[in-house]
């Protein structure tokens, strides 16, 4: 079931170290090719680590393996699959993660919503204001991380609204996405040489 242009290679990854020692090699010479195919490995601690390496190599070539990643049948795959195409930075991704921000289990909003943010598609906005809503905390803050690192006005009423909260870290969170957002409204404003 599994076909890989390194069919060879992959024949021979079968106990625990020698999967992690050749996705680490083919992290370590940037072989994007293998990695990618790693993505449909049967082994999911394969499949996991490449779409992490895929993410710190930032090669555009993995966006649409990485998107397909996301419905991975394993968790740990789609979170670490969203986290790399936030650390790739390509707009092609938006859809999909804004799909995961509304669907996903919660490791995967967690990692849409951080991943929307490092994008900066201002396209998410709304996706990111309902997740301010999400039932798990940690979403919501990286919900409120990615809205004041995009910095877009429409954000803070929500924004605002969680400083209401008697949760501290959830208030701390809303108060330094607002602070962002007026940061980046305060420098556009400036003339500049002021």
């Amino acid at each position: 079931m599994f076909t890989s242009t390194c069919e060879g290679s992959m024949a021979k990854v079968n106990d625990r170290d020698t999967r992690m020692t050749t996705v680490a090699q083919a992290t370590k010479t940037n072989n994007i090719e293998i990695l990618i195919d790693y993505l449909k490995h049967p082994s999911l601690n394969i499949r996991w680590n490449a779409a992490e390496a895929l993410g710190d190599i930032r090669d555009p070539r993995a966006v649409e393996p990485l998107i397909e990643a996301l419905a991975d049948p394993f968790v740990d795959v789609q979170w670490k699959a969203a986290e790399s195409l936030g650390r790739i930075g390509d707009r092609r991704a938006v859809d999909p993660l804004r799909k995961c921000l509304r669907e996903g289990d919660h490791w995967v909003r967690r990692s849409a919503a951080w991943a929307l943010g490092r994008i900066g598609d201002t396209s998410s906005i709304y996706d990111l204001i309902s997740a301010l809503e999400d039932e798990k905390k940690d979403v919501v803050k990286r919900a409120a991380w990615s809205l004041g690192r995009i910095g877009d006005v429409r954000a803070l009423r929500p924004l605002e609204q969680m400083l209401q909260t008697d949760d501290a870290e959830l208030r701390k969170a809303g108060e330094a996405a607002i602070a962002q957002i007026e940061k980046k409204r305060t420098s556009i404003d400036q003339p500049l040489g002021a």
